[in-house]
C-alpha cells in the first residue's frame, strides 16, 4: 500500500512539474510582443530518496524556473529618436518617480520607449523616468562621482535655452567699380547679434574718395547708440586698392581692418566684432574693379547666434544627450549610464519589464554605452522579446503528453489501490 502511494505522489509530483513549465510557457506566449521581454522556462529534475536500489522510493520530480534576462533581443527600428535599444548586458536606471528628492524605487529596464512628457521629463511607454548624469557642453560630467547611483537624475529638456551668442567677427566680400568718381556711394547691410541674441541691421557705407582707387567705410545702425572710429564719421575707414583691384592699404597700413565697437540702445553689452575685407594683395575680400555695373555684395559672413527656443533632443551612440534649438544650435546636456550585474539572471522582474536586484543577482555597476559589457545605445529603435512563439507551441504539445500520461498513471494507480481495499474489505 505504500508504495502505491508513493507512486502516487511521484506521478502527482510530476504534475506540478509540468504544470510550471506549461505556467513558463503561458507568460511566454503573453509576453511575445513585448519589448524586451525575455524567456522563461522551467526545467525538470528526479529527486532521489534513496541510496540504492533496495531502498528507492519513488518520489517524482522537481521543477526549477529560469529567466533568461541576458539573452538579446534583435533591434527594430523605431519613428521616435529618443527611443532605445542596447546590444550589450546593460540596462537603463529608471525611477517610478521623477523628483530627484524623492525619486521612489530605483529599478533597471531595458525597456527603452522613452520619448518626452508634458513637462519634458523622459520616460517610457510604462511610466519609468529615465536616469541620467548631466553634462557640461564638452561631456564631462558635473557629477563628482559618476559610479554612484544615488548622483543620478532624472532626465528633462525643461529649462534648457540655446543661449546667445554675441557677433564677434565679419568677413566681407564684394567688388566695387574701379571706374566710380568721387562721391559715388554703394551700401550693403550686415545682420550681427548682440549679448544678448537680439539680431540688428547695420549699414556697410561705401564712398569713393578723391584718391584713385580708394574708398571710405562708414558704419551706420538704428539701433546702435554709439559706434566706434574710425567707422563712425568722414572720412571713416580707408581701403585703397592696386592696379589689379585688390587691397594694397587699410587704414593707411599694410594689415588687417581696424575691429568696429558699437554700444547698443538696449541693455545689451558692448559689442566688439573683427572687420576682415581680405587680406592686402588677396582676391578673397573686397575688390575694385570693372565698371559701374560691377556692384556685387554677396552676405556677409558673421559669427554668433541669436538666443534659442528648444525643439527636440536626439542620442547618439555614446549615450549622450544632445538638444536642438530653432537658431539652429545644438548642444549635449546629459548622458545615459548603463547597469550591469555580476548574474542579471537572478535580478527580480517587476510590473513593466523592469527589474530589481536580488541577494543573487549582486548590486549595480555603472558604467557608460560600450564600456565593458555594457553594450552599445542604438537611437530610433527598441529591442523585440526573446521568444520563439513557435517552439513554445511545441513545447506545449510535449508538455500536454506529459500531463497526460501522469494523470493516467494516477488514474491506474487508483484503481490498484481500489483492487487493495476490495481484496482486504
Amino acid at each position: 500500500m505504500a508504495g502505491l502511494n508513493s507512486g502516487m505522489n511521484a506521478c502527482v509530483s510530476g504534475l506540478k512539474g509540468v504544470s510550471q513549465r506549461v505556467n513558463c510557457h503561458s507568460q511566454n506566449l503573453a509576453s511575445a510582443g513585448a519589448y524586451a521581454a525575455k524567456s522563461r522556462a522551467a526545467f525538470l529534475s528526479v529527486v532521489n530518496t534513496g541510496k540504492s536500489l533496495d531502498t528507492f522510493v519513488p518520489a517524482g520530480i522537481q521543477a526549477t524556473n529560469q529567466h533568461f534576462i541576458t539573452t538579446v533581443g534583435s533591434p527594430v527600428s523605431s519613428d521616435v529618436p529618443t527611443h532605445m535599444s542596447l546590444d550589450g548586458q546593460g540596462f537603463f536606471i529608471v525611477n517610478n518617480k521623477a523628483d530627484d528628492a524623492n525619486p521612489g524605487q530605483t529599478a533597471f529596464t531595458r525597456v527603452g520607449t522613452f520619448s518626452e512628457n508634458d513637462k519634458g521629463e523622459f520616460c517610457n511607454h510604462v511610466g519609468d523616468f529615465l536616469k541620467v548624469f548631466y553634462v557640461n557642453p564638452d561631456g564631462t560630467p558635473i557629477a563628482a562621482n559618476t559610479t554612484d547611483i544615488n548622483s543620478l537624475q532624472t532626465a528633462t529638456s525643461a529649462g534648457l535655452s540655446g543661449n546667445p551668442v554675441a557677433s564677434t567677427s565679419a568677413r566681407i566680400k564684394g567688388v566695387l567699380s574701379a571706374t566710380a568718381l568721387p562721391g559715388d556711394t554703394k551700401q550693403a547691410t550686415m545682420s550681427v547679434y548682440d549679448s544678448l541674441g537680439i539680431q540688428h541691421n547695420i549699414n556697410v557705407n561705401y564712398t569713393k574718395t578723391a584718391n584713385p582707387l580708394e574708398w571710405s567705410i562708414t558704419i551706420t545702425s538704428p539701433d546702435a547708440a554709439t559706434i566706434g572710429a574710425p567707422y563712425d564719421t568722414a572720412p571713416g575707414m580707408l581701403i585703397q586698392f592696386d592696379t589689379n583691384g585688390n587691397p594694397a592699404l587699410i587704414n593707411g597700413a599694410a594689415g588687417a581692418a581696424p575691429a568696429l565697437s558699437m554700444t547698443w540702445t538696449s541693455a545689451a553689452a558692448p559689442s566688439t566684432i573683427a572687420m576682415d575685407f581680405g587680406a592686402i594683395g588677396s582676391t578673397a575680400g573686397l575688390r575694385s574693379v570693372g565698371n559701374n555695373k560691377n556692384y556685387d555684395f554677396p552676405p556677409p559672413t558673421v559669427d554668433g547666434r541669436g538666443a534659442g527656443k528648444y525643439k527636440q533632443t536626439s542620442i547618439d551612440k555614446e549615450g549622450y544627450m544632445w538638444a536642438t534649438f530653432d537658431n539652429g544650435y545644438t548642444e549635449r546636456y546629459a548622458r545615459i549610464p548603463l547597469a550591469t550585474f555580476p548574474d542579471a539572471n537572478k535580478l527580480t522582474e517587476q510590473t513593466g519589464g523592469s527589474f530589481i536586484t536580488s541577494p543573487d543577482s549582486g548590486v549595480a555597476r555603472l558604467s557608460f554605452a560600450n564600456e565593458g559589457t555594457a553594450g552599445g545605445i542604438q537611437a530610433a529603435s527598441l529591442e523585440e522579446s526573446t521568444i520563439d512563439t513557435a517552439s513554445v507551441f511545441t513545447d506545449l504539445i510535449v508538455d500536454q503528453q506529459r500531463y497526460t500520461a501522469d494523470l493516467r498513471g494516477i488514474s491506474t494507480i487508483e484503481e490498484m489501490l481500489k483492487a487493495l481495499e476490495r481484496a482486504f474489505g
